[in-house]
Parts: structure tokens; sequence; C-alpha cells
């Protein structure tokens, strides 16, 4: 498992390299990386170039965790995972908290936190593999239902944001 603060592809060109380097060499033990900074709920998948077809294939996968402000049309949210005792994620519950209703209720209620309990339910995964995430990108190409609950968990459900039929958060 690797812990960081930014994530590689909000890195200078540089250090994204040495950090891909780190990530192919050690792929069979690094279980899953976990990131922050960008105050987004996203999921990231590295690639590796296959020379013999000239294809791709995945070699990790990571987790840029929730934050919570509400920087930049986001609701606050953050993720609980379940992890086995090497550290593979099994799963995570997903919270976030609607600032619009928050504000409505006042001062003197708590906010109310939402949880999407199971993210393999949530976007239909058996596990939380690198493998797993790479067929979740794949299914996302054409998959628009899952495209939308992947970009509601992004923004977490923020009514600041305007539903926009894209993909460009893949």
């Amino acid at each position: 498992m690797l812990l960081g603060h930014i994530p590689p592809h909000e890195c200078y060109t540089s250090w994204t390299n040495n950090y891909f380097r780190i990530v192919e060499r050690y792929q069979h033990v690094i279980v899953s990386t976990y990131f922050g900074h960008t105050h987004v709920d996203e999921i990231i998948v590295l690639y590796n170039k296959d020379l013999d077809t000239n294809g791709t294939y995945a070699i990790s996968h990571g987790y840029i965790g929730a934050s919570l402000t509400t920087y930049s049309l986001l609701n606050p949210g953050y993720r609980i995972f379940t992890l086995d005792s090497n550290g593979k994620p099994l799963d995570f519950d997903i919270f976030y908290t609607n600032v619009t209703e928050d504000n409505i209720e006042g001062q003197q209620i708590s906010p109310k936190w939402e949880t999407d309990v199971s993210a393999k339910r949530v976007y239909g995964m058996d596990s939380l593999t690198t493998e797993s995430w790479d067929l979740f990108m794949t299914r996302a190409k054409t998959d628009d239902k899952l495209v939308e609950s992947y970009i509601n968990h992004y923004h977490r459900f923020s009514d600041d944001y305007i539903q926009e039929k894209t993909k460009s958060v893949f």
C-alpha cells in the first residue's frame, strides 16, 4: 500500500515518471495507492504499454479521497475502507452530506450524513483489484448509468454541480 498527498497525474512529469517506474517495478507487491489533494472522489488506473501487442495493460489502481471542504462544486465527503490483513481493500463505504440541505436546516441541526454502503455494490464489481478497476473503466465507455453514478460520487451529489453528459472525468 502506498500513501501520498498529490496523485501522480497532478505532479511534475519527472516525479510522475519516477512514481510510475516504482509502481511498475513493485506492481505485484503494491495492493493499492491512496491520495488526496484534488478534493474530488476519484479512482485512477495506471496502465503500461505492451510492446508485443502495442496495447496497454493495467498495473495498479489508486483511490483519491474526497474532502470535507465544499471546494469547487463539491459536498463534503469521505470513505471508510475495509481492508484484509495484508492491507488489500475489500470494499469501501462512501459518506457525504448535502450542504444546501444542511444550510436550510440551520446551524442548530448537525449535518445529515448520507451513505452508499459498498462501492462494489454501487459500481457492480466483484472485487477492488486492479483488474476489476480496469474492467470498470472499460464498462464506463459504454455504460451511461455507471458514468452517471461515478460523476455523482465524484462531486458527492452536489446541488451546485450541473449534470453534464460527459465522460471527461475518465
